[in-house]
């Protein structure tokens, strides 16, 4: 169950994004911008933590040496990107922050759960998983003819 630390600080963080700013406590950009950057780094710092090699749920889930490098390589792009956006929104979006870090953060999940899995199913869901948040980041901005466009 230690192995699958990084997964589950992943899908908790993106849930918490997700209710957080569906709550609409003082909804300030800082603190969604800021809850995405620790949940990724707590996610990629349990990395430490968890076994070299395991078996989840008779062969569905595997944690290899290769799974953990591109976990790693799939939430330190997720944490660029994150970080890259943050002046892009503070000059033009200004709205719906939430759920751009949201999407991104399943997006994230659905690529390192189809890395983890030898069964062709479960890579099957984890790609459909990443693919779908990342058509509906593709035409997140309404307002904007390109994305529109693009949805």
């Amino acid at each position: 169950m230690q192995s699958l630390w990084p997964e589950i600080i992943l899908l908790t963080t993106a849930l918490t994004v997700f209710i957080y700013d569906f709550i609409k406590i003082p909804s300030s950009r800082l603190v969604l911008f800021w809850l995405a950057v620790i949940g990724l780094l707590f996610s990629l710092g349990s990395f430490f933590l968890s076994l070299p090699a395991a078996r989840f749920f008779p062969d569905l889930y595997v944690i290899d040496p290769l799974a953990l490098i591109f976990k790693t390589l799939f939430i330190l792009i997720g944490l660029i990107v994150l970080l890259i956006n943050y002046d892009y929104f503070a000059l033009q979006v200004r709205r719906n922050e939430g759920e751009f870090y949201f999407l991104l953060l399943v997006s994230i999940f659905g690529l390192v759960l189809a890395v983890s899995s030898p069964n062709l199913l479960v890579i099957y869901l984890g790609i459909e998983l990443a693919s779908l948040t990342s058509y509906l980041m593709a035409g997140w901005r309404k307002s904007e003819l390109v994305s529109q466009e693009a949805a």
